[in-house]
């Protein structure tokens, strides 16, 4: 999939709203990225595979200051407790100071949400990461359970706000 270039000024601003179907393993002691397997919405922002094929990148396709936030279903499925951080990564490279971390108690579930402010130029690449040493920690779907509908593993959104 190839981005979209446009102007700058006086045009609409770039944004995405991103979700994934499937449940998110993690490999113990192995950063993961978070996959998107569902486009919600875009305009002058795509979702790309990364070297491994995965759809985990997001493109930008102007330059400008972009707010990244996601809010990820976590599920420790073990006993004792397990950390958990997530961090920016840009063009491959993690971003400093971008880690936030949760602790997660025997077999709990949490709903954290993240949010980055990054300048950005034409043709970035941004993904989310996460990392965890504990082998039962995953980003986790449900299926829906009427009159609730589906949950996915994770809804990220990116929003161009200069």
């Amino acid at each position: 999939m190839s981005i979209q270039v446009y102007p700058s000024r006086g045009h609409a601003l770039a944004y995405g709203s991103y979700s994934d179907s499937t449940s998110q393993p993690l490999t113990a002691s192995t950063v993961t990225y978070v996959k998107f397997n569902t486009i919600e919405a875009q305009q002058f922002v795509s979702v790309q595979n990364d070297g491994s094929g995965f759809p985990t990148k997001v493109v930008v396709g102007t330059s400008g200051v972009f707010s990244f936030t996601i809010s990820p279903q976590l599920l420790h499925g073990g006993g004792g407790s397990a950390l958990v951080d997530f961090f920016a990564v840009v063009n491959g490279t993690a971003v400093p100071r971008s880690a936030s971390r949760v602790r997660l108690l025997n077999n709990t579930e949490t709903l954290p949400f993240l949010e980055i402010i990054l300048t950005m130029t034409v043709g970035d690449a941004f993904q989310w990461a996460f990392y965890s040493t504990s082998s039962t920690v995953s980003i986790y779907a449900t299926a829906a359970a009427p009159p609730v509908p589906a949950a996915p593993s994770v809804i990220a959104g990116v929003k161009q706000i200069e």
